[in-house]
């Protein structure tokens, strides 16, 4: 770690002293007291009142002593795992089935009235399918000659096929999931266990174990819709909509799809072509890489009270596509929770929880931390009222020019540091010319670095957020802790911000070109490093802002207090403008190791008070700049 100290000459730290004393003294006189405050209306609610203003139907509003309030998808949580054949969804009370009970006999009771049917039953001999006593025993068979509208009642046991191929008004009708397996084993990528290849179809109340292909296909302008079903161990895609085809579906599971091999990337549910995809009460667990994927311009996916849990990415949005999530948990995605990459790219989560419970599998090998929400590549990605927690890696990160990343009333909390990378644990961060921006948000209790900006063009604004209670974990080095963190060319644009109980430097600013902007802030009760009483008890930090290596840090109608060692601190080329609010509370106020700085930027109706001293231009160590990404 580089530790630096810059010797100033002695007469011209007494001139700054009394400069600065004079000043100081004049502007605590002033009558216009409003003048110094930061206009904040909701600086004593300790949260933005624009943060989560109300849950998702059926989720719970909790709260932790020193947390922000957030929304519980489990309002009655149960311990251990669901039965076999049951799962739990977001906003529901517990366990639920998947698809209807299953019959006492062979066949399901609730079946439609006044429209055909036709009956199969496994290892069945001689019947036509007219009735439940007269049972086929395929189901390519049963397909055949069919009149409009028929149901296929399919009942219990294990169906070995080849490939079905559903036409107009035709239904697949199981006993239940468990007893009903519909099981294909043939490779073929172009062709799905079931296709849907025009007119609209359903596929209720069965399991579908498609080992080499698509379970579910739909295309061409075909729709389908899927109840109660139960999709295992596909390939390539658990199920596949393309060419404008529309595939709906309502409480199914989706396990285990598997990629085609090492280069061609899986999804659980794959939509592209300009298909139309709408989930509800959807758990998609351990896909081979997206959960839900919306690919190319004119295609959406739309998913609704849905969990998707140990896929590699969770909801992903390429080249064009769009995608939407209502009501979703998000969790131990290994990758990214959600990812929009690719210009016109779009990703809206709503009333959501993106966390993580458990570590990465065995065997799976992460060369980055992964990250909740990202906007990549000219994508663009809004979460909303939403709550990103406990993330080994980072909460949100937009990177690339025209990436877009916008987060309103949520909470990022408790990002933590990836064990085997020892990176990671950092709230957000935004670089190489993409934009981020923060409204009505909380920063909390992060590991490493609560917000960072860098990179030439990168621009991260923050307008009613709270930063606070980063826990400076030490794997980022001797940076970790802090608040926000700019460097490399970016830009920090902020209004009605609090910063308080951040580690080493609050707000931190390096390298030419950087700029900070603060506006209405807060920026208090800095705490020295969490090394502070072991291996950097020379150089603890805690100081409220500071300005290296060329940035600017602009503060207007603010006030920074409470600081173990410096309130303001800049050094090599590092510069602080200062207007209208007090600096106070602090060892010493303003230390500024350039000589010669005009002292006219820190004292344009500025106040000093209860200082130690209000300036000093000894020797003090330059903060390091490290890696503001904590990687």
């Amino acid at each position: 770690m580089r530790e630096k100290h810059i010797e100033r000459p002695r007469r011209a730290a007494s001139v700054l002293v009394t400069a600065l004393a004079g000043l100081g003294a004049a502007a605590a006189c002033s009558d216009d007291e409003a003048a110094y405050e930061p206009e904040i209306p909701w600086i004593e609610l300790g949260s933005p009142s624009g943060g989560i203003p109300a849950c998702a139907p059926g989720w719970l509003a909790t709260s932790a002593p020193g947390r922000a309030t957030v929304c519980d998808p489990w309002p009655e949580a149960t311990s251990g795992e669901c039965p076999t054949g049951s799962t739990r969804f977001p906003g529901e009370p517990g366990c639920v089935a998947i698809g209807s009970a299953c019959p006492a006999g062979d066949f399901p009771e609730d079946l439609p009235t006044g429209a055909p049917l036709r009956y199969v039953l496994a290892g069945a001999t001689g019947g036509d399918g007219s009735s439940p006593e007269r049972p086929m025993a395929s189901i390519i068979e049963a397909l055949n000659d069919l009149e409009p509208g028929t149901t296929i009642v399919i009942g219990r046991g294990v169906y070995d096929f080849t490939e079905v191929a559903l036409r107009d008004g035709t239904t697949l009708r199981g006993a239940c999931p468990e007893a009903t397996v519909l099981r294909s084993e043939r490779m073929a990528d172009s062709v799905g266990a079931i296709s849907v290849i025009e007119g609209s179809s359903e596929v209720r109340d069965l399991s579908v174990e498609a080992a080499e292909r698509p379970a579910v296909m739909v295309r061409w302008g075909a729709s389908v819709h899927l109840a109660g079903i139960v999709v295992s161990r596909a390939r390539g895609a658990g199920l596949l909509a393309f060419g404008g085809a529309t595939l709906t579906a309502d409480g199914i599971v989706v396990e285990g799809t598997r990629a085609w091999d090492a280069d061609t990337t899986g999804a659980a549910i794959h939509a592209r072509e300009g298909a139309s995809v709408t989930l509800r009460r959807t758990l998609v667990t351990g896909t081979e890489g997206l959960g839900a994927r919306a690919v190319e311009e004119g295609t959406r996916v739309v998913v609704e009270a849905s969990t998707f849990a140990g896929n590699v990415i969770g909801l992903g949005a390429e080249d064009g596509g769009a995608l939407e999530a209502r009501g979703v948990v998000v969790e131990d995605a290994t990758t990214s929770g959600a990812r929009a990459s690719g210009t016109g790219s779009t990703i809206v989560v709503t009333d959501s929880l993106l966390r993580d419970r458990v570590a990465p599998p065995s065997g799976v090998e992460r060369t980055e931390p992964a990250r909740a929400l990202e906007a990549i590549a000219g994508g663009s990605l809004t979460a909303v009222s939403s709550w990103i927690a406990d993330v080994r890696g980072l909460g949100a990160r937009a990177i690339g020019a025209a990436s877009m990343l916008r987060i309103e009333g949520s909470v990022l909390s408790g990002m933590r540091t990836d064990e085997t990378l020892g990176a990671g644990g950092v709230g957000v961060t935004v670089a190489d010319g993409a934009t981020l921006e923060l409204v009505s948000s909380v920063l909390e209790h992060n590991a490493e670095l609560a917000a960072s900006a860098a990179g030439i063009g990168s621009v991260l604004r923050m307008e009613d957020v709270v930063v606070r209670d980063t826990v400076g974990a030490g794997a980022a080095g001797m940076a970790s802790g802090r608040g926000l963190v700019a460097a490399r060319g970016a830009h920090v644009e902020g209004s009605r911000t609090l910063f308080e109980r951040n580690r080493d430097v609050t707000v931190y600013a390096a390298d030419p070109g950087t700029e900070i902007t603060l506006r209405h802030s807060i920026v208090r009760d800095a705490l020295a490093r969490s090394c502070a009483e072991t291996t950097c008890a020379d150089a603890a930090g805690g100081i409220g802002v500071g300005s290296y290596l060329g940035s600017t840090v602009r503060l207007r109608r603010f006030a920074v207090t409470g600081s173990p060692l410096c309130g303001v601190q800049l050094a090599e080329g590092g510069t602080i403008d200062l207007q209208l609010g007090e600096i106070a509370g602090h060892p010493i106020g303003a230390c500024v190791q350039d000589a010669g700085y005009d002292l006219d930027h820190l004292t344009d109706g500025v106040r000093f008070r209860d200082n130690g001293t209000n300036l000093d231009t000894t020797s003090l160590p330059v903060p390091d700049a490290s890696d503001p990404w904590g990687e």
